[in-house]
């Protein structure tokens, strides 16, 4: 399982730097949430949340993270 970043006002996932996208597949993946939180905090991003991306199913959850 990887974890990618979406954008709760516009639904995109950040693909790198600036860019968002909305192709969760091209979306930059971490290896766990603390990873993602912490790359959250370091480049001050609000209105994001979890996403777990599982590679053996198309099934998804989502869980907010405060930043």
């Amino acid at each position: 399982m990887r974890i990618a970043l979406k954008n709760l006002s516009t639904g995109l996932y950040l693909k790198n730097g600036a860019v968002w996208t909305s192709d969760i597949a091209t979306a930059l993946q971490f290896d766990n949430v603390s990873r993602a939180q912490r790359f959250c905090t370091t480049h001050r991003l609000t209105d994001v949340e979890a996403v777990p991306i599982f590679t053996e199913t198309s099934n998804q959850a989502r869980t907010s993270i405060a930043a």
